[in-house]
């Protein structure tokens, strides 16, 4: 990574913490390290105004360094919302198209070439649609996504408002989360009265032993905390696959909404995997 063609800074929120600082303008600094001279930086401006200083300070100590942001593009912004991308995606994807631009400036980067190949996108774990036939035996969309900090929780909790509780009476939520995270704050985002929630343990994390899943059962007090009856909650323990049989069960024809880590995710994922490849044997 010596030469680089151009760097991308996206949205900062507060994530590992214990790394990188305790607040977003300590993080920005942290993330803003990989700002090098005579390189440009495409910088998500729906930062914080402080996040953005931040990085614009030390742009300028680095010397050399000349700052781009996507929203100056309001043509790519407004196509990429008329096709029905959300805020985020539109910001995310917004960065990535302007840092193409400047990485490759004598390539095709018209819109007519490359909105075919953005729609083929896959995001896995973020906004992504599963069915859960293959782990429950019954043909059931669910919502996977790994909004595992207050940001991302906000984020995801726009889109369930925005695409699901217009229509549903409740939610039903298989949640994970990784010990030291902000739980009551992810919490405070996604939950509402009438919701059923099951929280579950994933397992140790490959190479990264330090990582520890939260006690389902404090992911459980929290959610009864904010409104979600005792009589509509599970503790799945460290079993992934019986955390989504029970919300399989306990949705009907509602939504289902996995989410409270990446690692969650991953489990999910695998399990989807191992029982496809075990109906193919």
């Amino acid at each position: 990574m010596k030469h680089k063609s151009v760097t991308v800074i996206a949205k900062i929120g507060l994530d590992h913490q214990s790394f990188l600082g305790n607040t977003v303008e300590e993080i920005a600094l942290q993330k803003a390290g990989i700002i090098r001279s005579g390189v440009p930086c495409v910088v998500d401006d729906s930062n914080e105004s402080s996040v953005l200083k931040v990085i614009q300070d030390h742009a300028k100590e680095v010397g050399g360094v000349e700052l781009h942001y996507p929203s100056s593009d309001s043509a790519l912004v407004q196509v990429l919302t008329e096709e029905g991308y959300e805020p985020h995606q539109v910001q995310n994807l917004a960065c990535a198209l302007l840092a193409f631009r400047l990485a490759c400036p004598d390539v095709d980067h018209s819109m007519s070439r490359l909105l075919p190949i953005v729609k083929q996108l896959q995001w896995p774990g973020r906004l992504q649609k599963i069915d859960l036939f293959p782990i429950t035996g019954q043909h059931q969309a669910a919502l996977l996504d790994g909004a595992h900090n207050s940001q991302s929780a906000e984020v995801l909790a726009e889109y369930v408002n925005k695409h699901y509780r217009s229509r549903s009476r409740s939610i039903t939520w298989v949640l994970a989360a990784s010990r030291g995270k902000d739980v009551d704050s992810i919490m405070s985002h996604i939950i509402q009265p009438g919701d059923q929630v099951t929280a579950v343990q994933f397992g140790p994390v490959d190479g990264m032993p330090w990582v520890k899943a939260e006690d389902p059962a404090n992911l459980v007090h929290q959610a009864i905390r904010y409104g979600v009856d005792t009589q509509t909650t599970h503790n799945s323990g460290d079993d992934v696959r019986a955390a989504l049989e029970w919300a399989s069960k306990a949705a009907g024809d509602e939504p289902i909404v996995i989410a409270g880590s990446l690692y969650l995710v991953s489990s999910v994922l695998r399990l989807m995997r191992e029982a496809e490849s075990d109906q193919k044997a």
